[in-house]
């Protein structure tokens, strides 16, 4: 038993890279060596339909997120529809555009299988899914700080703030996750046997926050504020003790 425990012990000290991923495997371990028969098919079932719960409600909300911000907004796949339904552009309605979200549905389907074929490379489940929220939720924090915390953020400055902090989100968070999995990337640059994206998770998230705030707030001071202190009274965390207007014409 002494014997097994100090092999046991020293496969890791032996074989430290078999350590970087085990934290996925911890639950599928759980469940075939020490849940009894029955009970582990549950918990395998339960875990089964909580997969298909969540996938089918995220390709319904990115199918129905395309539709009405690119469909309904800015008209693309517009003349297809309404070729394909007999009908005139105006007269489309939202019964037509079921014809258009079901191979929407099918293609996001296709692209996530195809993704999660080789998504596991890239590190563990929770890296990818902290990367994947903070590479647009980052950026769009400081779009929302920018918009309540100063009076000179104008619509320009906060949408090319937005654009490139994502960019360099992706940019930082790829580059990261490929290094990571021992993957080369296209620019000699990004050589994984480097040391420039070997960093701790925190650091793309934090100069991705100083890039969106610095890059919005400084276009915005290049381009002219649009709005008077007077128009935003109340909407800014400096402004918030201006009466506003609709106030001051109800005065007697």
């Amino acid at each position: 038993m002494s014997q097994e425990s100090e092999l046991t012990d020293a496969w890791p000290k032996q074989h430290p890279e078999t350590r970087e991923k085990l934290e996925d495997k911890i639950l599928p371990t759980f469940i075939a060596l020490e849940l009894p028969a029955g009970i582990s098919g549950l918990v395998i079932a339960a875990l089964f339909a909580a997969c298909m719960s969540t996938m089918d409600s995220g390709l319904n909300s990115v199918a129905t997120s395309l539709i009405v911000d690119y469909h309904r907004r800015l008209g693309i796949g517009r003349a297809w529809l309404a070729r394909r339904r007999g009908k005139r552009i105006s007269e489309l309605d939202e019964a037509d555009e079921l014809d258009l979200a079901r191979p929407l549905v099918v293609l996001i389907g296709m692209f996530a299988t195809a993704f999660a074929c080789f998504i596991g490379q890239l590190g563990t489940i929770f890296e990818i899914a902290r990367s994947a929220l903070d590479t647009p939720g980052i950026p769009l924090a400081c779009v929302f700080l920018l918009g309540m915390l100063t009076q000179r953020t104008n619509a320009t400055g906060a949408l090319t703030g937005l654009v490139i902090g994502i960019t360099a989100m992706l940019w930082m968070m790829f580059g990261r996750q490929c290094a990571d999995a021992g993957l080369t990337l296209i620019w000699p640059w990004t050589n994984p046997d480097g040391d420039t994206w070997r960093l701790a998770p925190i650091y793309p998230g934090v100069a991705g926050a100083i890039i969106t705030v610095s890059i919005g707030y400084g276009v915005s001071l290049l381009t002219g504020q649009t709005k008077s202190p007077e128009e935003l009274a109340g909407l800014c965390w400096f402004t918030r003790n201006i009466d506003l207007p609709a106030k001051r014409n109800t005065e007697p």
